[in-house]
């Protein structure tokens, strides 16, 4: 056991003992010399000068205050899409925007490119039009335990493809929206997005995108209300629509009688506060409400069989839906929000809420 223990001990003393021979170059700095050796330029070297120096001086507009200052501000909860307006059709959907044709066609491609890694094919067609075409694309997402169903199965969800027409008019940029459907060995047939909800969807958030663009005159939040002036639609940062009411701030009472004299909006009133439906009261869907219970037959037909009590909403078409009112107000006016949560696909029925209620 002595005879272990010393073999160990040797090895460790003659590590302490090496490292106390070793020189301790610590504080070499205190008796250095400073080098007086001056550094010899080139011919035609400019000199070196010693001074703030600022990026993009030249293209600051001015160092001078010109005003009062002005706290910084955190963005608004709503944003503007300025000039950007939609119109929904059977045969298409039609976006305007009053941006250049090239800033739209630069967005949308950035869109496609960021969200979903691919790039758009771009041709020119007779009248001058420019039309985009993507690559298949699939946009229902999937869970882990989904997609591995899908590889094991191998049932993909649908996949589609979207065509944009774009048309440059005076001050004006107009961009119809079709879509396809892809089958594998059968040719694209385009229909309007508004035939499918996930194509529907994916087309407005591409028409919010290329409207919030009207903000980018400005890298300043205090200037970026008055570039994208009143404006027909707002969205807040979870992509939810607001409908704007008046630039004056308002109270609740104020905010409630304008949204009630809206041709065909229904509102109500209880405890937790108001709601609004686009039907009339006793035509909204409840929880508990007696409803047939039926089967399909084919051929669209359906058999009913027996009433049952409804357990949820799930089935109830966003129509037939009620929605709490919110009113929020922003330095630039007074809004109205529509609780949309309890939707299977809150972000479009929001959308679908706010065409309705510009519309009327």
């Amino acid at each position: 056991m002595i005879k272990s223990f010393s073999v160990l001990i040797m090895p460790l003393a003659l590590i302490a003992s090496g490292c106390a021979v070793v020189k301790d170059h610590g504080l070499d700095y205190q008796s250095a010399a400073v080098n007086e050796t001056k550094l010899v330029l080139p011919e035609d070297a400019q000199a070196p000068v010693d001074k703030l120096v600022i990026p993009n001086d030249g293209k600051v507009a001015t160092l001078t205050p010109t005003g009062d200052f002005s706290a910084p501000r955190a963005q608004m909860i709503y944003q503007s899409l300025g000039g950007a307006d939609i119109f929904l059709s059977e045969s298409s959907v039609n976006l305007h925007f009053d941006q250049p044709t090239t800033r739209v066609l630069a967005t949308l491609k950035g869109y496609w490119r960021d969200n979903y890694e691919i790039e758009l094919e771009e041709q020119t067609i007779e009248n001058g039009a420019t039309t985009l075409v993507t690559a298949p694309v699939q946009l229902q997402e999937q869970g882990g335990w989904a997609a591995l169903w899908s590889k094991i199965t191998r049932l993909y969800p649908d996949k589609y493809q979207f065509r944009y027409v774009l048309q440059g008019h005076e001050n004006l940029t107009e961009v119809t929206v079709s879509m396809a459907k892809v089958v594998e060995g059968e040719d694209e047939v385009w229909l309007s997005p508004v035939a499918d909800e996930l194509a529907l969807r994916e087309t407005v958030r591409s028409w919010s995108k290329i409207g919030r663009r009207s903000l980018d005159g400005s890298a300043l939040l205090s200037e970026q209300t008055t570039i994208a002036g009143g404006g027909k639609y707002w969205v807040d940062h979870q992509r939810l629509f607001a409908m704007k009411l008046d630039s004056a701030q308002l109270s609740d009472e104020q905010a409630i009688a304008k949204l009630d004299v809206l041709p065909g909006v229904y509102l109500s009133q209880s405890e937790q506060g108001y709601s609004l439906s686009l039907v009339p009261e006793e035509k909204v869907a409840r929880v508990g409400d007696i409803v047939d219970f039926t089967l399909p037959t084919g051929n669209g037909e359906s058999a009913k069989l027996f009433k049952v009590k409804r357990r949820n909403l799930n089935d109830v078409d966003w129509q037939q839906r009620q929605y709490p009112v919110t009113v929020q107000r922003q330095p630039n006016g007074t809004f109205i929000q529509l609780d949309t949560s309890a939707d299977s696909n809150p972000e479009l029925t929001s959308f679908r809420l706010a065409y309705q209620l510009t519309q009327r």
